[in-house]
């Protein structure tokens, strides 16, 4: 997992330490049995119509207009995070070219060689220069160990031998090759077995080491793994399933450093279960929590074990059905980003079904667990999890239930007719649409909006003319609303002459601290307005610029993992210029990754039944009106024939990670 130090790579026992994560486990299992939760209302009267809290009222809206939204931000580019081009923008404010290697000539270390590195604690979030020593050297790997840490030489060669026999050869034909000969110009990677990275830490992978020190000063400038010998033994399983963790995590920051979270991690997942190791029950953590999003990531325990165990299994999935675990070499080297990225390896290999259509497929496989039937569509071929998701029973009529469901992720309901027989009908209604963050725009229908992605740098640029407010007080004002990674992801107002060298700008709500590397100058970070976000309004003091051509750009800044909604503004004034602008028009604004949005996108429902007949089942979806959100399903011989129903209900709409509302009815049409 990405930890926030940015870059810093972690499988989930790095957080919880090897003792605390069986017992946690065991907690979230345990859950599995615990009444189905999330509901806000259940009434199931003995007699009479439903009655029940009222449902979602359906918004009314254009939706040609709406779809056309969603497909502006399908198609809008999520521009890629260019450290060098940033260094020199807004750092260095030169045009010379940085160098992409630290050094031009191999490493060429040898056994007994003295180096010093860069640690960074995760529980203080401060470095510390280490001496270590090289002990042990591969084809493809310089072992070293700080000095002063013991370790048994005899495990540390056996992990080592493992690493360059197995690890490193199976994961290089499944995912693809780190960066090679790399930025040392060395074939080498570093692995260094280190003490202190922090409580219950068992490993990372930085980027931040893949760039010279003129762009992060911690830079220890080589491919390296950091092992915590706190929390790991050399020549162990959690040993070396670490170093296949975080290989993976090498590989992919090379191939498509743009892939969010889930799938990097994912992926990593994969990589300890291809190479025999285990994934510490984050499978079951996921299945007794379906109600995940799956495309979405969580920094927070016990929450990120339940979305490891969510990307770890619909990569498997995807992987098993799909043309095998290569094809992920295949899914990794394609341009675009997910989802496309999975329809583009779909197409080409034939398959009518898109990612949604192998999500919907996943949900299903979720519940019935069985790889033996239908050509395997409801199973797992290599993972045995030995838990289904929960279902919430269902066994009296008239049913009724509101409840809320995250994007892209599954709820599941299970009726009984329990001695009754007769015509069952299910209704759904979902909320028909869903805003993109959890705001409102501010003094108008229109607001600019960052996007949301890892490793992204999107701007939003436009030209003013000064010359005419030479010698006076000029301030920039607009309305500002932030829900960034804080310390990590930041936003940044800058004004530029030449439109080459860039500096940042101070408001009352910027920092300058920079614990991580990550602040560029006066930046955004964390939440605006308070613990969660709140329109403020931001002034901005251009004195400095009166009398001069400008351009003025916001921009925002991710790093490799985690994101959050992002930045919004509105309402952008110079009151000395007599410009106001309320968004209803670009207004001469260029955007790179921002989109003006009124901050609404239509919702999309799956409502899947498994209708079951004694053991068999066949599977029936319902037709979601998107413009109402509603769905009707009759099931006859409900009783008789038909033995019991399973409905799967699941919800995603573009870029959000809000949960929607709907409410599901069920009656039961009694027959003699």
């Amino acid at each position: 997992m990405y930890n926030q130090v940015r870059g810093r790579t972690l499988c989930p026992r790095e957080w919880l330490g090897l003792l605390a994560l069986p017992l946690l486990l065991l907690m979230v299992t345990a859950s599995a049995c615990a009444p189905f939760g999330n509901a806000a209302s259940v009434k199931t009267p003995a007699s009479g119509d439903v009655t029940a809290s009222p449902k979602p009222s359906p918004t009314p809206q254009n939706l040609p207009a709406l779809l056309q939204a969603e497909h502006l931000l399908m198609t809008t580019e999520h521009p890629p995070r260019d450290l060098y081009s940033l260094a020199q923008r807004l750092k260095l404010h030169s045009p010379r070219a940085l160098p992409h290697r630290g050094r031009n000539t191999p490493l060429n270390a040898h056994i007994g060689q003295e180096d010093q590195f860069w640690l960074i604690n995760l529980d203080t979030h401060r470095y510390q220069r280490i001496r270590a020593r090289l002990v042990y050297i591969t084809p493809h790997v310089y072992m070293y160990v700080e000095d002063g840490q013991s370790v048994s030489l005899t495990a540390l060669k056996s992990s080592a031998d493992l690493f360059e026999e197995r690890i490193y050869p199976g994961e290089h034909a499944i995912f693809g090759s780190e960066w090679q000969p790399g930025i040392d110009d060395d074939p080498h990677l570093t692995i260094l077995n280190a003490a202190g990275l922090g409580s219950g830490v068992g490993g990372y992978f930085s980027s931040d080491d893949e760039y010279p020190a003129a762009i992060n000063p911690y830079s220890n400038e080589r491919e390296m793994i950091y092992i915590d010998l706190d929390t790991l033994l050399p020549g162990t399983a959690d040993y070396n399933s670490t170093l296949a963790h975080e290989l993976q995590h090498m590989i992919h920051w090379h191939v498509h450093p743009s892939d969010p979270s889930w799938v990097n991690e994912g992926m990593s997942l994969l990589a300890q279960h291809i190479n025999g190791f285990s994934v510490d029950g984050v499978d079951r953590a996921f299945l007794a929590h379906p109600n995940t999003q799956l495309t979405d990531w969580s920094d927070a325990m016990p929450a990120a074990l339940d979305h490891y165990g969510a990307a770890y299994l619909f990569l498997a999935y995807f992987a098993e059905h799909y043309g095998g675990y290569p094809i992920l070499k295949e899914l990794l080297s394609d341009p675009a980003d997910p989802p496309l990225s999975f329809d583009h390896v779909l197409a080409r290999h034939g398959y009518k079904d898109r990612f949604d259509d192998v999500v919907n497929k996943w949900y299903l496989a979720n519940f019935v667990q069985d790889y033996s039937i239908d050509q395997g569509d409801y199973g797992y071929a290599t993972i045995q999890t030995g838990l289904s998701v929960p279902s919430q029973p269902v066994t009296s009529y008239p049913f009724a239930m509101i409840n809320s469901i995250q994007q892209y992720a599954a709820e599941y309901y299970t009726f009984e007719p329990a001695g009754q027989a007769g015509v069952l009908t299910l209704t759904f209604s979902g909320t028909p649409t869903t805003p993109i963050i959890a705001n409102t725009p501010y003094h108008s229908h229109y607001e600019w909006w960052s996007n949301r992605y890892d490793n992204m740098d999107s701007t939003l640029t436009r030209a003013f003319d000064l010359r005419g407010l030479k010698g006076k007080h000029v301030t920039l004002q607009f309305a500002a609303w932030f829900d960034l990674e804080r310390d990590y992801d930041y936003a940044f107002v800058e004004a530029s002459t030449d439109g080459i060298n860039w500096q940042t700008l101070p408001g009352r709500y910027t920092t300058a601290s920079n614990p991580n590397g990550g602040n560029w100058g006066y930046g955004y970070t964390g939440t605006s307005g308070g613990a969660s976000p709140q329109w403020v309004e931001e002034q901005i003091d251009l004195t400095p610029y009166a009398g001069q051509r400008i351009q003025l750009r916001f921009e925002e800044v991710t790093d490799d993992a985690v994101n959050r909604q992002g930045f919004a503004l509105a309402w952008i004034r110079i009151p000395e210029l007599h410009f106001e602008d309320t968004l209803t028009s670009d207004n001469g604004w260029v955007s790179h990754g921002f989109i003006r949005s009124a901050n609404v996108l239509p919702e999309h429902y799956s409502v899947q039944a498994l209708i079951y007949e004694g053991q068999n089942f066949s599977v029936r979806r319902l037709a979601v009106d998107m413009a109402s959100g509603q769905a009707t399903m009759t099931i006859p011989d409900f009783g008789r024939k038909v033995s019991r129903v399973v409905l799967v209900i699941s919800a995603w709409a573009v870029a959000t990670s809000l949960p929607v509302r709907y409410q599901l009815t069920a009656r039961l049409g009694l027959s003699a």
